[in-house]
């Protein structure tokens, strides 16, 4: 990813709506999904964002970041308070069984990443009954100057996503969108956006800021009480080995 994106994620991610509720999405599902005692891992921890929250919510676990980038990882680490190795996600420098929860949230579109190999390995870190929680981008089509500033160069389906997890060894328990009731307006935004447009990481008014959250924790509410919504611009999994 270029250095402005990650600079901008360090900036803002604490603040923009669309980090803020991804994390508590995760939170949610996380919680929900009955997670043991043990190693809690964050995988593509970027900057650190998510996994300060993690380490807030789930004070009792280990909790700890994986990071490629060693830049990234740097402020992950000084962001969090955690631990962050720097690691391929081809690789992870876990022992096999070692993790009950790992966190992978918009990794696999990126173009240094093998989705297959990386959910094999995701798979390989988790021990029995362990959950994973994976966030990824919807919608080729959707495809943007933005993914490219970021180095994505895949968006994903639904079925294809739930395909390949089965195929890794997981077995699918929640898969659906989210980010849905703003979708026409990402949707409309990027289809007139030209090549060159700017990040989508970047600061909002604090009225709309807030607006845009309070439609993604309604969604959050949805998702709690078991709606899996059927369109959006991200898809949300949880997953576990057996």
């Amino acid at each position: 990813m270029e250095q402005a994106e990650y600079d901008a994620m360090y900036r803002l991610e604490d603040s923009m709506w669309w980090y803020g509720g991804l994390r508590l999405l995760v939170c949610d599902l996380i919680t929900g999904a009955g997670m043991r005692s043990g190693p809690l891992l964050d995988v593509g921890c970027g900057t650190g964002g998510m996994l300060r929250v993690l380490c807030e919510r789930f004070g009792d676990q280990l909790c700890a970041g994986l990071e490629y980038d060693p830049g990234a990882a740097r402020l992950a680490a000084s962001k969090s308070r955690a631990p962050v190795a720097t690691a391929s996600i081809h690789a992870l420098p876990l022992g096999t069984g070692t993790a009950v929860a790992l966190t992978c949230l918009d990794v696999l579109p990126h173009a240094a990443v093998d989705p297959p190999l990386a959910l094999k390995e995701l798979q390989r870190c988790l021990g029995s009954g362990g959950i994973l929680v994976l966030n990824v981008p919807a919608y080729r089509w959707m495809l943007s100057a933005h993914d490219r500033r970021v180095h994505n160069v895949r968006r994903f389906g639904r079925g294809e996503l739930q395909a390949m997890l089965s195929q890794a060894g997981l077995r699918v328990v929640r898969i659906g969108h989210w980010n849905s009731f703003l979708f026409p307006l990402m949707a409309l935004r990027r289809l007139l956006a030209r090549a060159d447009a700017g990040s989508d990481v970047r600061p909002y008014p604090a009225l709309l800021n807030r607006l845009f959250l309070a439609i993604i924790g309604f969604e959050r509410w949805l998702i709690r009480r078991g709606v899996d919504l059927p369109f959006g611009g991200s898809i949300v999994a949880v997953a576990v080995k057996d």
